[in-house]
């Protein structure tokens, strides 16, 4: 965080706590998206590992799309 905030400032407080939660969020949300997950494929039911986005089935060769939905 290069803001500077005043901590014994209640407004700055809150907006120092509501900037290092975002920050907290948008980490989390981009080390998720780097991972590689274990999923059945929707087509074959085999399990296989693959990334976030499209990828191929190494086993039946079809499209994968895993999206992952944040709710925080």
């Amino acid at each position: 965080m290069s803001k500077e905030y005043d901590l014994n400032s209640k407004r700055d407080m809150n907006k120092f706590s509501e900037d290092l939660k975002n920050q907290a969020y948008d980490f989390a949300k981009k080390s998720a998206k780097s991972d590689t997950y274990a999923i059945d494929c929707p087509h074959c039911e085999s399990e296989v590992n693959v990334p976030v986005g499209k990828s191929i089935c190494p086993l039946c060769s079809k499209e994968i799309d895993l999206t992952l939905d944040f709710d925080f």
